[in-house]
């Protein structure tokens, strides 16, 4: 068997730990999945998951803090100290798949049984944390090596299992830079994905946003006729384009980028429908509005937008759009920074005599974009300008 250096801190200190444990008593234990994959491909890992022949009532007979989040399927997570949780997975072998989503049942069983069932390739591949020991019953190495996507055993038969994995293929694809082997990407075009949730098909989505792939992922989505099945209607072309130029950005600004090409209202409609939180209701379709008239407002009225909360997202999102502008952007975003809020308020107009109303609110508006755009400064001139204003 291969070995590899593991290293002692993190994550690795806590999965190790737990390993530690179980073994001791007398089961078999690996790390699994992902955490490996990544360790061997030199990518951050911020999670461990462990793999073991213990089952659930054994690990939490072994360890006095434990959450059974999926006990029914042998998942229990090990609560070592606050922040310092390791997800505990019996080993098994999944019944029949009637729904596209779930097995009927599982069975208890050994590790190569156990990874036999997992999606892809490069995602069955188990650790020993202490002698760095690598068990790989499925190939993975060689298709981490070769940069491969693949599915582990028959493609059409694993994808099918669970929908889900036509998308999740297409996001380690994009996420590792990896190509998809040609019987999984058979498998990826011709899967129904019908019944699979949207709070699953968007959760995927942002994880290829938030990993800076959302490009690769458009693309990738669009090639293999699954784009319809995550945004209708949507455009490839522009999307990648602008996502591609955003890079890692904040989620805001990478679904703005995603969904631009159907504008502001096709982007709330299309939100609307989706198991969004209200912030991204609220700031997607502001930022698609907003960001490509930025630089033909007024002073006042742009420097307001980048004294918003979302001024980060804006300032990113636009100098996608228009990368020949981002230096003035961010020139400006400096600006909003220094200039401040705008030290007069209402309570001070009405003090100097304004009348509360709509007429209150408009002086209060023109004050405001003066102080932004630097045409007044001291309160006087402030003053005069609401004035002005106000006749």
């Amino acid at each position: 068997m291969e070995r590899v250096a593991v290293p002692h801190d993190g994550v690795w200190a806590d999965g190790r730990a737990v390993i530690s444990v179980l073994r001791a008593a007398g089961h078999e234990s690996w790390i699994a999945g992902g955490a490996v994959r990544d360790l061997l491909l030199g990518r951050a890992v911020d999670e461990i998951d462990i793999a073991t022949a213990a089952p659930p009532e054994e690990v939490e007979r072994l360890f006095p803090r434990t959450v059974a989040v999926g006990k029914a399927f042998g998942v229990v997570v090990v609560v070592l100290a606050p922040g310092h949780e390791v997800e505990v997975a019996t080993f098994r072998a999944d019944g029949l798949y009637i729904d596209g989503r779930r097995p009927t049942g599982v069975r208890f069983a050994s590790a190569q049984e156990d990874v036999q069932r997992r999606d892809l390739t490069v995602n069955a591949l188990l650790l020993d944390p202490c002698d760095g020991t690598i068990a790989d019953h499925v190939g993975g190495r060689a298709d981490l090596a070769a940069g491969v996507v693949r599915a582990v055993g028959d493609a059409a038969a694993r994808l099918g299992e669970d929908r889900l994995r036509v998308l999740r293929a297409l996001r380690f694809a994009a996420v590792l830079g990896f190509t998809v082997e040609t019987a999984t990407w058979q498998a990826v075009c011709a899967c129904d994905l019908t019944g699979v949730s949207r709070e699953r098909v968007v959760a995927e989505l942002g994880k290829a946003l938030d990993s800076g792939a959302g490009a690769a992922f458009c693309r990738l989505c669009a090639a293999a006729g699954r784009l319809q099945a995550i945004t209708p209607g949507l455009d490839p072309g522009p999307a990648a384009s602008v996502l591609e130029r955003l890079g890692l950005a904040p989620r805001e600004a990478t679904l703005a980028a995603w969904l631009h090409p159907l504008g502001a209202e096709g982007a709330r409609a299309w939100l609307q429908v989706q198991p969004a939180p209200a912030s991204w209701r609220r700031d997607v379709p502001w930022l698609i509005a907003t960001a490509p008239a930025l630089a033909a407002l007024p002073a006042g009225a742009r420097q307001r937008h980048l004294q918003d909360q979302r001024n980060p997202s804006l300032v990113a999102f636009a100098s996608a759009l228009d990368p020949d502008k981002a230096d003035i952007y961010r020139q400006w975003q400096d600006l909003a920074g220094k200039r401040g809020r705008c030290p007069l308020g209402a309570a001070d107009l009405l003090q100097a005599g304004f009348a509360p109303g709509p007429q209150l609110g408009q002086a209060l508006r023109a004050m405001e974009d003066a102080w932004l755009d630097g045409s007044a400064s001291s309160p006087e001139e402030l003053l005069h300008c609401a004035r002005q204003h106000a006749r």
